[in-house]
């Protein structure tokens, strides 16, 4: 049997029903060591209240400009109930690239400004629809994570169609959107077959290298470099991930690269 989506969007909506839950991740936090599938993490500044284990949530990359969705995962047990605050989750897929709030496509004018129309006022004015007002609950403002609501997750899939398909085994992404949901992450497995002769290893670091020199200037210098090959949903790449200097400062990079093509489809360095 197919697995379900993670959210049921059922209309009309149940009122104020929490469906799940909004977790803002800064940008300046790393993010690969729990951002991948299967991956547990403790959010220390999140709070535990009205939280229940198998509940979705939805990763926000908060502080930057668009806001996007970094991937999604699952609520779980906490560890001491007695706590207020303390958060365990479990990534269930990471969104490569970043999902954007909202789908370039999308006509904002569709999507309701006004304050009645988001239950969680709070999150509605995170994503950018609302400004806060007076009658935003205070407890909400800047927290870490933020209640979804079955209405307000209404809101948010008008602002971005395809986070209809989180949770699917087997999704349907249409060309225009392939970019931005169907970019493999890099993978771990020891155990991965060697990709293609058509991109050999030295090929694909030149590429790499030539990426970070175009952003960073030619004179960065390269302290660490390591390529392994992986394979992710029938496709080979080259996984290069390392270090070098710039500006005086240490820089962490990893990057997959698809071996048939030589795109680099998935890209990670340090700010």
């Amino acid at each position: 049997m197919a697995s379900p989506p993670l959210f049921s969007l059922a209309l009309p909506p149940p009122p104020e029903r929490t469906v799940g839950w909004v977790i803002q991740a800064p940008e300046d936090e790393p993010l690969d060591s729990w951002l991948w599938p299967g991956t547990e993490h403790l959010w220390e500044d999140a709070r535990l209240t009205g939280k229940e284990p198998g509940q979705p949530v939805l990763f926000l990359q908060s502080g930057r400009d668009p806001l996007a969705w970094l991937g999604w995962g699952r609520i779980l047990e906490p560890l001491e109930r007695w706590r207020i605050y303390g958060l365990r989750t479990v990534c269930g897929e990471r969104l490569v690239p970043p999902l954007p709030v909202v789908d370039p496509s999308v006509n904002l004018e569709t999507i309701a400004g006004s304050e009645e129309h988001w239950e969680n006022r709070a999150l509605g004015a995170t994503l950018g629809f609302l400004r806060y007002r007076n009658r935003t609950p205070y407890g909400d403002v800047g927290a870490r994570d933020l209640k979804l609501t079955d209405a307000d997750l209404h809101q948010l899939v008008r602002a971005q169609p395809l986070l209809r398909g989180l949770g699917e085994p087997s999704r349907s992404v249409s060309a225009r959107s392939k970019s931005t949901r169907d970019r493999p992450r890099p993978p771990a497995s020891p155990t991965a077959q060697a990709p293609p002769s058509m991109l050999n290893i030295g090929q694909a670091e030149r590429l790499v290298v030539n990426d970070l020199r175009r952003w960073f200037g030619d004179e960065v210098k390269f302290s660490s470099l390591k390529t392994t090959p992986g394979r992710f949903r029938g496709q080979d790449y080259w996984v290069v991930e390392g270090s070098f200097w710039s500006d005086f400062v240490v820089k962490n990079f990893q990057y997959a690269v698809v071996a048939e093509t030589g795109e680099l489809a998935a890209r990670r360095v340090d700010r």
